[in-house]
Formats: structure tokens, C-alpha cells, sequence
């Protein structure tokens, strides 16, 4: 074969499909507007410390994705968390980073990261991507769009009236929900116990992981703290500074810790984290434009969710 394919987003699904396409022989091409791909597989390193403040886990049930992630326990780049096992069901994590997993999948797949794509075009040569720089990318044979529904929507708009009424109604059917991150480090460390991987049922808090619990983060005692989607959605709009402030007291009403401060404090907002409304297909191709679309948001959430639909979507641009 000597399509070729440009895939937008390098999350979880958009490098499983270009993965995939690319061992079937395809020319694959992928754009990303981050920094390095992983999407919300996010890890930041502040003073001393290193951050999970995206996706924390991956707990699968997918029999494909546990051989591959065991896989990656063989190859070093994967780890159990048995901090956040509560029933026989493993927990992976990427090691050192969330990401570093997806790196290894895209090691032979040309990426381009730091290129925010704006707009769509297509004439007789094929697809054009252009970026926010004013560069165009091509032509493609097709172009799979693995990025949240708002910004697939905005994205399948620049083309009007000639984008497929089928992928546009997907990216209007999904519905995700926000997430403020806190990021937290303490030196000395926290002498906490039962709080490396705590979900809340109450309050602003939603989730507490000592990232310093998992293989790989060395370094000061660090913290992750998800706000839940109500009180993020509640508060979508507030500064850093105050969210920081606020989760700050939430998370020592949590936790017990009293008046310790933190050496190091941030507040980062998700604005499309949890799907809350999924569009309940894996993926949608439309085989006439050589467009696709595919994300966690077509299943449900969740980083199986994602590795499922890019799988999906490599099975259709195929057939």
C-alpha cells in the first residue's frame, strides 16, 4: 500500500490507529499540538518532583491490551501499581512516564509535535492540513481526527457543508466533563498511610495518588488531587491561584495533614477529561472523504476506551 494517512492527536487512540496503520503498510503522518504526544497521559516535573496529573492507571479488560501491556512490563516501559489494585484485576502504569508506552508504539511513525492543526482541505491531489502557523501539511489520502469532540467538530467546520453529517453528529452526541488537577510536593514527605491511589465519594475531591508511589517517579514527595466533575464543572471558569487554594484545603480536610505546606503548588484544568455521554460506537470512518474519528469519547472514557477505538478505527480504514 502507498496511502498516505494523516492522524491529528497523538493521545492513546490517534497512536494506536497510526501504530496500526503503519505496520499495514500505510504512509503515516501524525500531528500533535503538545509538547510530546501522550494527550492526557501528562507528566510534569516541578521542582524535584514528577506529576501524573492526567490519566493515572490503566485497569484492562481487553485480552489484546493486557498481552500487550505485559509486553511492555517485559520491555521495561510498563509497571504494575499495586497501590491502586482493589481486586485481582492489574494496574499498569506507564514507566518512568504515562506516555512513555506510546513513545515506544510511534518510535517508527514521523511525528509532528508542537503543530496545532486549525483547517481541513482537500482538492484533486488529496487532503491539506493546515496549522496553526499558516503551514500546510500533504496531501493525504485521508485524515483521522483523534482528538476531544469539541475540537473534532471545530476542526470538521472548516470544511462547511462538505464535511460528513455523520461524523459532525458524533462530535455533537459526545459529552465530557472537566477536570482540575492540583499538583502537590512536600519536603519532607507526608506520613500518610492509605492514600498512595483514594477515591472520595464526597467533597471537591475525587481522587488522591501519591505519584512517588509509582515505579519510576523518584524524586520529592509528590501528589496528584482530581477535583470531581460537578465542582470542576461548578468552577470550570475560576483562576489557578484560587483553584489551588481551594483544593489545597479540600485536600487537607482529606487527608488529616493540618497546616503543612507544600513546597511546590499548581493548578491545571482538563477541560475535556470524563466522558460522560459517549457516542456508543468504536470509531466512525466515512470511506467516500478518507475521514475518521476515533477517541475514548466514542466508548465511554478511560484509556482502554481509547486504545479500543483506534484499534477500531485501523480495522475500518483497512476494510
Amino acid at each position: 500500500m502507498n496511502r498516505r494517512i494523516a492522524v491529528i492527536g497523538a493521545g492513546v487512540a490517534g497512536s494506536v490507529a497510526a501504530r496500526g496503520l503503519a505496520q499495514a503498510g500505510l504512509r503515516v503522518t501524525v500531528f500533535d499540538k503538545g509538547r510530546s504526544i501522550g494527550g492526557r497521559l501528562a507528566q510534569r516535573r516541578r521542582e524535584g518532583a514528577v506529576f501524573d496529573h492526567g490519566a493515572q492507571f490503566i485497569r484492562p479488560r481487553d485480552p489484546v491490551l493486557i498481552r500487550l501491556l505485559e509486553a511492555g512490563v517485559r520491555a521495561g516501559v510498563v509497571a504494575r501499581w499495586p497501590a491502586a489494585e482493589v481486586d485481582e484485576r492489574p494496574v499498569y502504569i506507564g514507566k518512568p512516564a504515562m506516555a512513555t508506552p506510546l513513545k515506544m508504539l510511534l518510535a517508527e511513525v514521523p511525528v509532528e509535535t508542537n503543530c496545532r492543526i486549525t483547517r481541513l482541505a482537500r482538492d484533486a491531489e488529496g487532503w491539506w492540513l493546515e496549522d496553526a502557523g499558516d503551514i500546510r501539511h500533504g496531501p493525504f489520502d485521508g485524515a483521522l481526527i483523534a482528538i476531544p469532540p469539541v475540537q473534532a467538530r471545530e476542526l470538521l467546520g472548516t470544511l462547511g457543508d462538505a464535511a460528513p453529517a455523520a461524523l459532525v453528529a458524533a462530535t455533537e452526541a459526545a459529552r465530557l466533563a472537566p477536570c482540575w488537577a492540583l499538583l502537590l510536593a512536600f519536603d519532607p514527605p507526608l506520613e500518610l498511610m492509605h492514600h498512595d491511589a483514594r477515591s472520595l465519594d464526597t467533597g471537591p475531591i475525587a481522587w488522591i495518588a501519591r505519584n512517588t508511589s509509582k515505579t519510576g517517579r523518584a524524586g520529592r514527595d509528590a501528589w496528584t488531587v482530581h477535583a470531581s466533575p460537578a465542582w470542576s464543572s461548578a468552577h470550570l471558569e475560576e483562576t489557578p491561584d484560587v483553584i489551588a487554594a481551594e483544593l489545597l484545603a479540600a485536600f487537607r480536610a482529606a487527608t488529616g495533614i493540618g497546616a503543612v505546606t507544600p513546597c511546590h503548588i499548581e493548578a491545571h484544568r482538563w477541560r475535556y477529561s470524563l466522558v460522560t455521554e459517549p457516542v456508543g460506537t468504536p470509531a466512525l470512518f466515512d470511506a467516500e472523504t478518507g475521514l475518521g474519528l476515533c477517541g475514548d469519547w466514542c466508548l465511554g472514557g478511560k484509556i482502554e476506551a481509547a486504545f479500543l477505538s483506534g484499534r477500531a478505527l485501523v480495522k475500518l480504514v483497512l476494510n
